[in-house]
């Protein structure tokens, strides 16, 4: 997708002005007003373009993306005393997208500060110039020099902090989508899409989108025909066919995307909580009975939930790729696919089960645990840090 050229942009700044102009003559609300500048600021695409020009690798354009667009969005509706638009400044000749672009740039540079901070202090090497470590021109004569040990190791380590960034991005995604696909909802004034009470049918979702993205949008597009998706289109069913048509609109302006981003706010994996969360989640379940075997059924339940609704392995997990780590991956991945079965199993062992005589009211006690592991520790209590490398 192209940069709107300067005329377009002239053509949004436009209908800003008049749009703020009626809203001080009293012809719309505030909130009016804002809403429609937030939907001109996101067809100028300007997080994205902002994002693109700096110099940074692809990896990290997502987390800069959704931070700014998170941050125009609350700061088109916010007012001028908040830091937010001045609407009076719009309706005096200023540039809404002139703003729009200039906050952006503010906001990821800062963003972009904020990840080069953090992976400085992740790097396992000293950065180019420290005292004691080769330059880049350094290490070109000692490749010449046979000294391959030296860059095997450093490959090694570069490999490691991508698969770690591959774990962190995973961990991070439920916040940054969920952000995203608000932002978008609320601009657009879209329904949610609504995910299967049952965890195994959204992980399930959840695969077929990572497999196929297209199909989020032909699931949309197909949900009242005999090709309808039987595990994607029903989770369109909030939608009105205004709502439908509103989805095309933003699927002309940024691709099938679009679509995507809204059904993965409501399949996306919840981050793995650590270990040491996982264990009270356990306890705390463990507490509820004292019925024979109750403890193993209690951490079966748990192990199977965490299978199917969080990411593999937690943000703090330190472990190298390694075929070891690769079978727990497997294994994890299996686990997932027996929720239904663990769930029906546990009710037979325990019909009246305090953590629910339904599945779905297990589910439902399982998401209130998850919930409340994945709250932030409070910054001044210790934790071991072997708890938090495994889980």
């Amino acid at each position: 997708m192209q940069t709107l050229a300067h005329e377009a942009l002239a053509s949004i700044d436009d209908q800003a002005r008049h749009l703020a102009q009626e809203h001080l003559s009293g012809g719309i609300t505030d909130e009016a007003v804002r809403h429609r500048f937030a939907e001109l600021i996101f067809t100028t695409q300007v997080a994205r373009d902002v994002t693109r020009s700096l110099r940074a690798p692809s990896c990290d354009w997502e987390d800069i993306e959704g931070a700014v667009s998170e941050t125009l969005l609350l700061k088109t509706y916010a007012g001028a005393g908040d830091g937010g638009l001045d609407v009076a400044r719009i309706a005096d000749g200023a540039s809404l997208t002139g703003w729009a672009r200039q906050l952006g740039k503010r906001i990821a540079s800062s963003k972009r500060r904020d990840q080069m901070n953090a992976n400085s202090k992740s790097a396992p090497f000293a950065p180019t110039g420290t005292p004691g470590e080769p330059t880049p021109f350094e290490h070109v004569s000692v490749a010449a020099a046979g000294a391959d040990e030296r860059l095997d190791e450093e490959h090694d380590q570069g490999v490691l902090l991508a698969f770690r960034e591959q774990i962190a991005n995973a961990v991070h995604a439920a916040t940054r989508t969920r952000t995203q696909a608000r932002a978008v909802r609320t601009t657009f004034d879209l329904p949610q899409v609504v995910a299967d009470p049952n965890p195994l049918t959204t992980y399930l979702a959840r695969q077929a989108i990572e497999a196929n993205p297209a199909a989020a949008l032909d699931s949309l597009r197909n949900r009242h025909t005999r090709s309808c998706d039987p595990l994607l289109s029903p989770m369109w069913d909030s939608y009105s066919e205004e709502d439908g048509a509103n989805v095309e609109t933003l699927v002309s302006q940024w691709g099938y995307q679009a679509a995507v981003l809204l059904i993965q706010e409501a399949v996306v994996a919840q981050a793995r909580p650590p270990a040491i969360k996982v264990r009270a989640m356990t306890e705390e379940i463990v507490s509820w009975s004292r019925s024979l075997g109750w403890s193993s059924a209690t951490a079966r339940l748990v192990e199977a939930y965490l299978a199917v609704a969080c990411t593999p392995l937690c943000a703090g997990d330190r472990r190298k790729p390694s075929p070891e780590l690769d079978e727990v991956l497997d294994a994890r991945r299996a686990t997932a696919l027996t929720w239904d079965q663990v769930v029906a199993e546990h009710l037979v062992a325990y019909p009246t089960s305090p953590a629910g005589t339904t599945p779905e009211q297990i589910a439902a006690t399982m998401d209130a645990l998850l919930e409340d592991a994945l709250e932030p520790e409070p910054t001044n209590q210790a934790v071991n840090a072997a708890d938090l490398n495994l889980a």
